[in-house]
């Protein structure tokens, strides 16, 4: 009977080479944009979904909670203080909050406050400035009925 082969131990030096092989920069931006759709996808899929189950919800309840919603999704945020790259502010927050502790939380949270604000506001804007809006009057009642079918106004309602 024979010994299984057993592999050599990892040295220090064997180690080391692996962890400073360099990764290709063209790589790393790949990967990092393709991150980055995905996500982006899930979180539109996600807000969508969350739109409808909430629209029937009266105006004044469904503009904060779906900007908070938003802004929480879709805000990034810097992933360490000195990096370049972003990161989806909620997991920033929430990781930074694990590893820093209240330093790494606002690091994600006040992007995501600020979004809020601003987003808030925005759709507050768009739904005052709808709400503005001159309605179509009605047309005047016909004292008599048309005779010919090409004199008679179709009114479909307005989406």
């Amino acid at each position: 009977m024979t010994a299984p082969i057993q592999p050599a131990a990892p040295t220090a030096e064997t180690t080391q080479a692996i962890v400073e092989q360099p990764v290709p920069a063209g790589r790393v931006v790949h990967d990092y944009g393709m991150s980055w759709l995905l996500y982006l996808l899930a979180a539109g899929v996600f807000l969508l979904v969350l739109y409808r189950m909430m629209r029937r919800w009266p105006k004044w309840l469904l503009v904060p909670i779906w900007s908070a919603a938003a802004a929480g999704a879709l805000t990034p945020a810097s992933s360490t203080p000195e990096g370049p790259w972003l990161a989806p502010a909620a997991i920033v927050g929430i990781l930074g909050f694990d590893q820093d502790g209240i330093t790494g939380l606002m690091r994600g949270a006040v992007p995501i406050l600020l979004s809020f604000v601003a987003i808030t506001a925005l759709f507050s804007l768009l739904l005052f400035v709808l709400s503005r809006r001159p309605k179509p009057a009605a047309a005047p009642q016909a004292a008599e009925e048309p005779s010919d079918a090409a004199e008679v106004e179709r009114h479909e309602p307005k989406l």
